[in-house]
């Protein structure tokens, strides 16, 4: 039997990749081009979130690189091939109080924006980050939520109340957001 733990890593899992597939749109769009600068998603200096080493977190974009990629993220049939004008730009993002050479390069399609309010895909992408950031810290037996690291995507108390209000507006839930997780992953349906 899966543990609790377990059942909302699954959850949270499961919800991410619907999250990724809403991302992704906006890339398979037929009037959609890499080479069109205009449809880049992000500018330096915009402040997005991205996993690294099962953390999320809230990093700066520095820039964009030259080249494109086909990334597993997109979830595309096997045997796909994309044009190179169809590819997804890579983005640095840089790790805020971390030096540079901790910078990493990740597609595009897999950071989303922090504002909000965003899109309902956005709202949920914020939710996640942050329940999934508590579930590792648990996981880790981690003194306090800081442990995770310099950066680690953290909704404050207000913050966090603000955006799953909005996520309940969106989804038409009425339980907070970690309830909807634990209830969900308890579901032997799931």
């Amino acid at each position: 039997m899966k543990s609790h733990e377990q059942l909302c890593d699954e959850k949270l899992t499961a919800i991410d990749i619907e999250i990724q597939k809403e991302l992704n749109k906006w890339y398979l769009r037929p009037e959609y081009s890499c080479l069109d600068e205009t449809q880049r998603k992000f500018k330096p200096g915009d402040e997005v979130v991205s996993i690294s080493k099962g953390i999320y977190y809230q990093v700066k974009i520095v820039g964009y690189e030259a080249n494109t990629i086909v990334p597993d993220s997109l979830f595309l049939k096997p045997g796909t091939k994309l044009s190179a004008d169809k590819q997804i730009p890579v983005v640095r993002v840089k790790f805020e109080g971390w030096g540079p050479k901790y910078n990493e390069k990740v597609p595009e399609n897999e950071v989303h924006t922090v504002k909000f309010p965003g899109a309902p895909h956005e709202t949920l992408a914020l939710l996640v980050a942050h329940e999934w950031n508590l579930l590792q810290c648990e996981r880790w037996k981690l003194a306090k939520i800081t442990d995770l690291g310099v950066s680690s995507f953290l909704m404050g108390v207000k913050s966090y109340e603000k955006v799953m209000k909005r996520w309940q507006k969106d989804s038409g839930e009425t339980i907070p957001f970690e309830q909807f997780c634990g209830r969900v992953s308890a579901d032997e349906n799931f």
